[in-house]
């Protein structure tokens, strides 16, 4: 993978996690302390929790993703001949790494539009109903 692209997504992924921080910790301040009475949240405790639940949920999907994909591949390696298997091997290589960018770029663009309607909606409820 193109290391310039790579050090782009980590970065977009950062600036993302700043943004998810902000949006949580604003819900947070309109409506768990009107709802609850408990104190306003400070942006980096917010951020931190973040990062402390993204890091417990990404391990367990991570194991079964990486599960799955090893049992498929095993049973393309028995189905292909061995005359075939460094050409398809190539071939697939070559279409993950595509795939990966799409799926992370996507994957970047549907949480910043989902993180942001949350946020707009959030604003609206609070501004115009609480």
């Amino acid at each position: 993978m193109d290391t310039k692209l790579m050090l782009t997504m980590v970065a977009a992924t950062q600036v993302l996690r700043l943004y998810s921080a902000f949006v949580a910790q604003s819900l947070w301040n309109w409506f768990a302390v009107k709802a609850f009475n408990v104190p306003e949240a400070p942006y980096w405790a917010v951020f931190g929790l973040l990062l402390l639940v993204g890091l417990l949920q990404k391990d367990q999907e991570h194991y079964i993703e990486d599960e799955q994909w090893k049992m498929q591949l095993t049973l393309l390696e028995a189905c292909v001949p061995e005359d075939k298997q460094t050409s398809v091997h190539e071939k697939l290589k070559s279409q993950a790494e595509g795939m990966w960018k799409e799926l992370v770029g996507e994957r970047l663009i549907q949480k910043v539009i989902s993180t942001t309607v949350a946020l707009g909606l959030g604003w609206v409820i609070n501004t115009l109903l609480v």
